[in-house]
């Protein structure tokens, strides 16, 4: 067995697969931007459920130090058990 090999089934390497959204990328920054160019919106609940992404607002900060503009929504709701949390979303 060769060492790519070796290495891939060690690790258990996989191309990226395409999700819900049909979005792929190298890096999360990249995946957050394709999502906002084609859907406007993005939330930290959907960036965690289709992406695997848990600090969405270091992403959007990086992004808008490259320029991109990017506003900021929150929304305050109630969670599985009763208690208050907020929802960031992200809108381009």
């Amino acid at each position: 067995m060769c060492w790519c090999k070796f290495i891939n089934k060690l690790f258990n390497c996989k191309k990226p697969e395409e999700n819900y959204y049909g979005i792929t990328g190298e890096t999360q920054t990249e995946v957050v931007l394709k999502h906002l160019e084609k859907y406007h919106v993005l939330n930290t609940r959907q960036a965690f459920k289709h992406y695997d992404i848990t600090n969405l607002s270091s992403i959007i900060y990086h992004l808008r130090t490259q320029g991109y503009e990017i506003e900021t929504h929150e929304t305050r709701t109630t969670a599985k058990f009763g208690g208050m949390i907020t929802i960031t979303s992200y809108l381009m």
